[in-house]
């Protein structure tokens, strides 16, 4: 999707307020998932503090289905298995668009593949004929990736974008 029509996008479906709740949210999930591992003495040593990630992922989805329960943020969400459905994550929802979440590791980086995200980053093609005239948008919904990491107990890096189909980390 052209950048102009990716950014134009994003803030009309995802204002700049609402934007910051979702900074505040993953500020927060950082925050608890962090502090569980320093408080329980069972994850606060090296073979503990491998679960920081999956706690974090866990406190980062529940800190939005938070945000949207209390109708801090005019989304829906729903809980969405894996392609094995072996695992679970939350979609958030606006009116024309879907939005999840990834931990990933720099700035540059996209999470790993999976077959929700590629199916789901299909309605963000736009159709051009071979005049190079854009001749169909997909009316959606479109779909859209926000992005986190850190290094730390606070997050370096929160992305939100629109990612082409079938790209891969």
């Amino acid at each position: 999707m052209e950048g102009s029509v990716a950014w134009s996008l994003i803030e009309q479906e995802i204002p700049q307020q609402v934007r910051w709740l979702l900074v505040g949210a993953i500020n927060r999930a950082y925050a608890i998932s962090y502090d569980l591992c320093q408080e329980i003495e069972w994850l606060n040593w090296p073979v503990g503090r491998d679960v920081l990630g999956y706690l974090r992922r866990v406190a980062v989805d529940f800190e939005m289905k938070r945000l949207v329960d209390s109708n801090q943020i005019p989304f829906e969400y729903q809980v969405a298995p894996n392609a094995a459905d072996n695992c679970r994550h939350l979609e958030l929802k606006t009116p024309r668009c879907v939005i999840t979440i990834s931990h990933v590791q720099s700035r540059e980086r996209l999470p790993r593949r999976a077959v929700f995200r590629s199916n789901l980053g299909l309605s963000n093609q736009l159709f051009f004929d071979f005049s190079g005239e854009l001749c169909a948008v997909r009316e959606g919904p479109y779909y859209l990736l926000l992005t986190h990491g850190a290094s730390g107990p606070t997050p370096d890096f929160i992305y939100l974008g629109v990612p082409e189909p079938g790209i891969t980390a």
